[in-house]
């Protein structure tokens, strides 16, 4: 039952987020001052999502795979605190640190299908869940880290695409 906990963290905390955020974009004008920006909601729901998730798949991992997951968080958590401390403002939408997300989240999952693949014992793929997981997370991940990537720069040039990219 613990192995399942983090998914149900993330989920709460995403419907919570997620609803702020669709409130401040929809009832912006009535929004005050200091609540009419919804981006640190955005860059926070990032590491929310790649410490928990990761987290719950991290707990299905064999140690020497465990240990390369340990060493990508790390990283990934140093750098969202450079990044915020010294180049970007928390408070202002962070296309870089949105565009790492993917790329560890990609790696975390890929080691768990590496695991799985690996192993001679026969999986019962209905009955795994956390294969299930780690399928949509893979696709949700490959299709944002595109648009992560280039999103600052779309705003620059083509805002009314880069507003439209979202509805994706």
């Amino acid at each position: 039952r613990s192995k399942v906990a983090p998914t149900h963290w993330y989920f709460m905390v995403a419907v919570v987020l997620n609803t702020l955020i669709d409130i401040i974009w929809k009832f912006n004008n009535e929004m005050p001052g200091w609540a009419k920006d919804n981006n640190v909601l955005y860059n926070l729901q990032s590491p929310l999502r790649v410490g928990l998730l990761g987290f719950y798949i991290q707990l299905r991992l064999q140690p020497h795979f465990k240990k390369i997951s340990t060493i990508a968080l790390a990283a990934y958590f140093s750098f969202l605190l450079i990044n915020y401390i010294f180049f970007q403002n928390p408070f202002t939408y962070s296309s870089r640190a949105n565009t790492a997300e993917p790329v560890i989240m990609l790696l975390i999952c890929l080691l768990y299908l590496f695991q799985i693949f690996g192993d001679d014992n026969i999986l019962s793929y209905r009955r795994d869940t956390a294969i299930w997981m780690v399928i949509g997370l893979l696709i949700y991940e490959t299709t944002n880290f595109a648009i992560f990537l280039f999103y600052s720069n779309l705003m620059q040039t083509t805002e009314e695409f880069a507003t439209q990219i979202w509805h994706i």
